[in-house]
């Protein structure tokens, strides 16, 4: 039979035995939890550091030049096309960047959905906020408008990281 000290032994060394397995699976739990704290910083930092780059590189030229292709363009539509060299004129004054010129000649325009469109595009080029604000409502609502389908999530994200941008450095 076993003696009362090899018991006694065998009890100690199963202890320790017990004592150092939970230590190292606290220093794996540990490890781990260091482990996804810097996975979790550095994919933090990726996204802080491409957004960054995004809100730099992003300006309302982009934005427009992106957008400027239009129905008017691509399309033989006659819808309240009384005047479309003034409407070809415009497009020509936003695509040189000739923003305030473009809104004077289109103010003078009768309403039609390309109007809309360019005033909005014009106005970006100014950024006039609050009136890009009010012609994004107008098309947004009508959803008969020849550019509803233009305005999308990334044009309004666009554009609300414009607002942000213009707040930080102005």
């Amino acid at each position: 039979m076993l003696s009362e000290k090899i018991i006694e032994e065998r009890l100690y060394v199963e202890k320790i035995s017990q004592e150092v397995k939970d230590v190292r699976a606290q220093m794996k739990k540990d490890n781990l939890i260091t482990l996804s704290v810097r996975w979790s910083s550095a994919a933090a930092i990726l996204l802080f550091s491409f957004f960054s780059i995004y809100l730099v590189q992003l300006n309302t030229r982009s934005i427009i030049e992106e957008k400027c292709y239009t129905n008017y363009t691509r399309s033989s539509q006659s819808e309240n096309e009384k005047d479309p060299p003034r409407l070809e004129v415009a497009l020509q004054q936003i695509n040189s960047e000739n923003y305030e010129e473009a809104v004077k000649t289109l103010n003078g325009l009768p309403e039609s959905d390309h109007k809309d469109w360019f005033l909005l595009n014009a106005n970006l080029g100014l950024e006039d906020f609050d009136q890009v604000d009010q012609l994004m409502g107008k098309i947004q609502n009508d959803e008969e408008h020849l550019y509803f389908d233009q305005i999308d999530n990334y044009l309004l994200y666009d554009i609300y990281l414009l607002k942000i941008k213009r707040k930080i450095f102005n």
